[in-house]
């Protein structure tokens, strides 16, 4: 690897690691926006459910306590399971706008006055695996990056795939939010 490309890899990190930054933050902020509608939706859920189970007992004290015990039991469990579902709903959501987000952001670097030193760097990582003999198609439709192919190798280097990657790395990050 040639030291100009050396270069441009670290740029290319450099760049990457501050995009996946500011996403996390985001995707924190978000995720501590959602979470705590859902934990205040889940508060009220519980409150509801014991006061439903409280009037319960009181209508059923007639016809016994098992019964009406019975009954808040089930109103629990029914609001267990609304404020699962709710957080994770809020849960899915943030992980959504966090893989639109990263999505968005390596797209947006056709756009970068730096695209095409980024090519530069990868048709040399990718003319180095594969052979100097290569074909090397450049910015293809509609993954961007570069894709190498000699004989039946093949070596793609594209967009899609590095913001799948970010994803992918971000993975463990965003599982934490919910702990």
């Amino acid at each position: 690897m040639s030291p100009a490309s050396d270069q441009g890899s670290r740029a290319l990190v450099e760049q990457l690691a501050s995009v996946r930054d500011a996403l996390l933050e985001d995707a924190r902020r978000e995720a501590d926006v959602l979470l705590g509608v859902a934990s205040s939706d889940a508060e009220q859920i519980v409150a509801d459910a014991v006061a439903a189970r409280n009037a319960a007992i009181e209508r059923s004290r007639a016809e016994g306590l098992a019964a009406a015990e019975h009954d808040a039991q089930l109103a629990a469990a029914t609001a267990r399971r609304a404020v699962r579902s709710r957080t994770l709903a809020a849960q899915r959501a943030v992980y959504d706008d966090l893989r639109d987000a990263v999505e968005t952001a390596v797209a947006g670097l056709r756009d970068d006055p730096g695209y095409g030193s980024l090519l530069d760097g990868w048709t040399e990582i990718a003319l180095a695996q594969i052979g100097r003999e290569a074909t090397v198609v450049r910015d293809p439709l509609p993954d961007g990056g570069i894709i190498a192919t000699l004989g039946d190798r093949r070596v793609a280097y594209t967009l899609t795939a590095l913001a799948e990657i970010q994803i992918a790395s971000l993975a463990d990050k965003v599982g934490a939010l919910w702990e």
